[in-house]
């Protein structure tokens, strides 16, 4: 199925390069596509992941108006992390943002790099035009989770998505969403790190990101976390935290 602005396929190799052939085809600002199952799917850093069925496996062209100032790209990341997770909870999921951009859900058990939270969605951001002059272009990827017959506390959430909207319709929601990120970094950021420092499943707990060790205590005026390790304060940009205590 096919709207002006989100292509639904059933199952696709990585709806991130579908984005970037319709990118590199003049797909406007917004196209997005949209697969239940994604055979070779990956996340930050290359990595590999599973993409099954009834999720939520969304890739979209960010093609705005005017550059975005190098200086601020980075901060596409955040932004994009905070306006779904405002979506999913708009759709009545209890949804929090692990920094920088993974969603998840408060959970009764601890879990390893997670801390008293379960991984319901994440974020991946690639630059496809970027240069001194500032981002052009980009594909935003997003991926949630609608089935978790293994964890009643995911299926819990699960059930609260689809009962409130179907995958097309919880797509659009989130295709939307990313859309009005990308406006973001710039304007209105300082909003944007305020909505993510307020529903934060990192702040004010004990993390380790690469190798500083210490109890995340804010965010900074760009998003980049705050460590408190052995006396003095770390500024983390970017990182895998894993939530200690």
């Amino acid at each position: 199925m096919t709207t002006s602005t989100l292509v639904i396929v059933d199952e696709t190799v990585s709806t991130q390069d579908d984005a970037k052939a319709l990118w590199a085809r003049g797909a406007p600002n917004g196209t997005a596509v949209c697969a239940r199952r994604q055979t070779g799917a990956r996340g930050r850093r290359g990595r590999a992941f599973v993409a099954g069925h009834d999720g939520v496996w969304l890739s979209v062209v960010i093609r705005p108006d005017r550059p975005i100032p190098a200086l601020f790209a980075p901060r596409l990341s955040l932004c994009v992390g905070v306006f779904v997770m405002d979506a999913l909870v708009t759709v009545g999921a209890d949804a929090w943002l692990k920094w920088p951009n993974d969603l998840v859900v408060p959970a009764n058990t601890q879990a390893p790099r997670l801390g008293p939270y379960r991984k319901v969605g994440g974020v991946l951001v690639e630059a496809i035009d970027l240069d001194g002059g500032g981002l052009r272009a980009a594909v935003v990827g997003v991926g949630i989770n609608l089935t978790m017959p293994s964890d009643p506390e995911l299926a819990a959430v699960a059930s609260v998505l689809v009962g409130h909207t179907d995958a097309v319709a919880l797509a659009e929601v989130i295709r939307t969403a990313v859309v009005a990120a990308a406006t973001t970094t710039d304007v209105g950021f300082d909003t944007v790190v305020e909505r993510a420092a307020a529903r934060s499943a990192t702040l004010g707990r004990v993390v380790a990101v690469d190798d500083v060790h210490g109890t995340a205590v804010a965010l900074d005026t760009d998003g980049a976390l705050v460590v408190e390790s052995e006396g003095r304060r770390v500024t983390v940009s970017a990182g895998d935290v894993g939530v200690l205590g």
